[in-house]
């Protein structure tokens, strides 16, 4: 066992003849270890993304076809026992056929399409909702007739079936969805790192919902819209030394009712004149007015609110108008339009906080007590009409938007963030927040667009770049798409996937309630044939998870090396998932994986590919066991060891198994770089405290590479990452490494477990540790993976 301090000094004395670059210290022909890590993070989920956009094409709930998406998996028959084993020769290449692929650009190109497709279509429901229901308010339950007229509200970032009912085959692929949502918003260049939209404000509570009070963003609004209405209306608060109350008091103006009415006789109506003449009218006399004048409003009407009395006088007040009404609007729905106000003039617009009105010696008539307590004669003073900005009624009409959505149901509660996250990612790359592809740039790479001109320098608009990335997915060619890489942040994750050259191959998801699923990619520029497995969604998969139990195996390895046994043992649910042998044909899961990916690799490469592996969770179980097996075989070592990483990977081996993995180490077949976080149980589950003969039951492989937590204020606390390589130790010590990573001590809050595994949660980590790679004292951090294993391995092999 080796610590991080004596990793660090083995490592500063080996490799002398490595090249390095003299700028930022790495080396200057191949990636480090946490490059090709962030890499393989990537692709798996890459492979995720594809494989849920596939499902929702599949079913018609986004609007890109299920042919754009077609690989050569999809066109092989189906129909025979030799054809689901996919048994060597059963899909013979014809010389210049062509293999159907999907690149990551496209991948990513659909992601953002969908998404901004999908926040149109919700934005268009709720414009038609608020239109549909007109006078009746927000709040209203909805009758049959207005179900009837519903769409269908399904689509990406919703639900589509209850959780309470889900199958067995059924996955959580919507919020995969959302986390890849909140990925490209979080790796997006226009997007600020503090947004202020980060719950649904108009969220309330079961217990208030069910008492039907207003939620804490409406009861908020309603406050700060009666404060500033008081503060039009004159009011102001004044404190006393010896007391805190509120006084309000009232500021006259020297405006005259008279002088008002002959600076704008010439503007005045019925209403006009009922609002500021002269107070001595009798109730009686108003009353008639008033229904007069509402009686009018109905008939000529076309809009919600707009009155032809206020479109001719400015300073008609569409609230008081309105106000026999109040039993159909919500409290938030009156304020809103009471304070939104109508087009003025610009004289008006000047004049906008002037008081209008003034009691004058009329305030202390006795005909008040005569008036309605909602009358405007009985009031003080008058409240002006105020004219707020474009920018203010726009605000105000996209919140009656996010109130019908919530209200109606459009997007849940729990997708609010999605819903806003998504629209912030279209708004960032779409209305200009980026830096937009030109039209004359674009022409480069497809000759159908034309230009002239005035117009070859102009960004693309939101319609012309939605339909050309439309055109380049239907297309399925990625060239075009190369004006992505330009979108996102420098090593982020949707950044790593768009410049990718990899392309997805073969996706297994025929039989995913019964099988397990992987893919295969081939990137042709760096040799290299990726297997990608799946973490645990589907309730077989958390069957294997949880069967933790040691399982005897014959032992693959011939070669003969120190202390080998024949029979080893291994991860039971793991060994099952992957090499229970078909009834039918006689062959394994892994056999298919291991033919697929040499006849890809050889077709689309050559002899000269190497291997690579990769999973998460369940599939980095599952990709250090098929890695093993691969590693026995000399049609997937001839170029090099299979390569092997793992991200939140629990225990799968004993003893036995990990000596027969080291063996392969020190024989440059196999290398197993394992990264977890800290604190995730995940990584050290099963319970490892049953003393054996060795020291602990399970044993980790490979290379361990700990994460720990991002500091939220102060840098100065952040831990370096810690590496240590799992190597043949003493039963005491075996024994007390496995009490040091057991689970119970490592465990964080219950209700923070599936934070502290998720990807997010390691994509935040892994950036971390990439960034102080350039300052950290441990040189592993800016060495290669082979230069590690020939630090850490074959020079301890060498020295004994």
């Amino acid at each position: 066992m080796m610590e991080a301090d004596d990793l660090a000094a083995a490592a500063v004395d080996q490799n002398e003849h490595q090249t390095y670059d003299t700028n930022n210290e790495h080396p200057a022909t191949a990636p480090t270890i946490f490059d090709e890590a962030h890499e393989c993070l990537a692709q798996s989920l890459l492979m995720f993304l594809y494989a849920d956009l596939r499902l929702l094409s599949a079913t018609g709930r986004i609007n890109t076809k299920y042919e754009t998406l077609c690989i050569a998996s999809d066109r092989v028959p189906r129909t025979s026992a030799a054809g689901l084993a996919q048994l060597p020769g059963m899909n013979e290449f014809v010389e210049g056929d062509q293999i159907e692929t999907v690149s990551p650009a496209q991948i990513m190109a659909i992601l953002i399409v969908e998404l901004r497709q999908e926040v149109i279509a919700q934005r268009r429901r709720a414009k038609e909702q608020i239109k549909r229901r007109g006078e009746r308010g927000w709040f209203e339950p909805k009758s049959e007739d207005e179900d009837l007229e519903d769409d269908d509200v399904e689509g990406v970032m919703n639900k589509i079936t209850d959780s309470r009912g889900k199958k067995e085959f059924e996955t959580d692929m919507h919020a995969m969805v959302r986390a890849y949502n909140d990925m490209l918003r979080k790796d997006l260049k226009g997007i600020p790192e503090v947004k202020m939209t980060f719950s649904n404000p108009f969220a309330r509570s079961a217990d208030k919902a069910a008492e039907n009070t207003p939620s804490r963003y409406t009861r908020q609004t309603i406050e700060a819209i009666r404060k500033f209405k008081d503060g039009l209306q004159g009011k102001h608060v004044e404190k006393t030394e010896g007391s805190a109350k509120e006084k309000p008091q009232i500021i006259r103006n020297a405006v005259s009712y008279d002088e008002y009415n002959r600076t704008n006789s010439s503007n005045s109506d019925p209403s006009h004149r009922r609002m500021f003449s002269s107070p001595g009218k009798t109730k009686l006399e108003d009353l008639f007015e008033e229904k007069s004048e509402e009686k009018s409003d109905e008939e000529g009407c076309n809009e919600v609110l707009r009155t032809p009395q206020a479109e001719e006088n400015p300073h008609h007040n569409t609230n008081l108008a309105h106000s026999d009404m109040k039993g159909y609007h919500s409290k938030l729905y009156d304020f809103l339009e009471s304070v939104k106000g109508l087009k003025s003039s610009q004289q008006q617009q000047q004049d906008q906080f002037e008081v209008m009105s003034d009691p004058g010696v009329a305030s202390s008539r006795d005909d008040d007590s005569m008036h309605d307590v909602g009358s405007p004669l009985s009031r003080p003073s008058r409240r002006p009409t105020f004219t707020l900005t474009q920018q203010i009624s726009t605000y105000f009409e996209r919140a009656k938007e996010d109130h019908a959505l919530y209200q109606k149901y459009l997007v849940p509660t729990e997708d609010y963030n999605t819903f806003s996250h998504a629209e912030d990612v279209g708004n960032a790359i779409f209305n200009g927040d980026l830096k937009m592809p030109s039209k004359k740039r674009l022409s480069t790479v497809d000759e159908s667009i034309s230009i002239d001109d005035e117009d070859g320098d102009r960004y693309m608009n939101e319609t012309e770049l939605l339909d050309f990335m439309t055109k380049c997915i239907n297309s399925r060619d990625d060239t075009k798409l190369s004006f992505m890489k330009d979108f996102f942040k420098e090593h982020s994750p949707s950044a790593t996937m768009v410049k990718s050259a990899a392309k997805i191959v073969w996706m297994n998801d025929w039989y995913t309630a019964k099988d397990l699923m992987y893919a295969i990619s081939v990137d042709k520029q760096k040799k290299r044939v990726t297997v990608v497995f799946r973490g645990a969604i589907t309730r077989p998969d958390w069957n294997h998870a949880f069967d933790g139990n040691l399982k005897k195996i014959q032992n693959p390895v011939k070669d003969d090396y120190k202390g080998k046994s024949n029979i080893i043992r291994v991860y039971r649910g793991f060994h099952t998932y992957l090499m229970r042998v078909r009834k039918d044909t006689g062959t394994t899961k892994y056999d298919e994986i291991a033919n697929k990916a040499y006849e890809y690799g050889s077709r689309m490469i050559g002899d000269d590919f190497t291997l690579f592996i990769n999973g998460y969770s369940l599939g980095g179980g599952l990709g250090a066991l098929f890695g093993f097996h691969a590693s026995t075989d000399e049609r997937l070592t001839r170029n090099g060891p299979v390569k092997i990483f793992t991200y939140g990977m629990p225990y799968i081996a004993s003893h036995s198994f990990a000596d027969a993995f080291r063996h392969q180490e020190r024989s440059n077949k196999v290398q197993h770089l394992r990264i977890y976080n800290s604190n995730d149980i995940v990584a050290y589950i099963p319970f490892n405290a049953r003393p054996t003969k060795r020291g602990s039951t399970f044993v980790h492989l490979g290379i361990d590479v700990k994460l720990y937590p991002v500091p939220k204020f102060f840098d100065c606390f952040s831990k370096p990452a810690k590496f240590h390589y799992n190597n043949s130790t003493k039963p005491i010590v075996s024994y007390g490494r496995a009490l040091k990573m057991n689970a119970l001590i490592n465990m964080p809050w219950p209700w923070k477990i599936r934070d502290k595994h998720s990807l997010p949660e390691l994509q935040m980590r892994l950036k971390k540790a990439m960034s102080e790679s350039d300052r950290s004292k441990n040189a592993l951090l800016n060495k290669t993976l082979d230069q590690a294993y020939e630090d850490l391995v074959h020079t301890k092999k060498d020295k004994k």
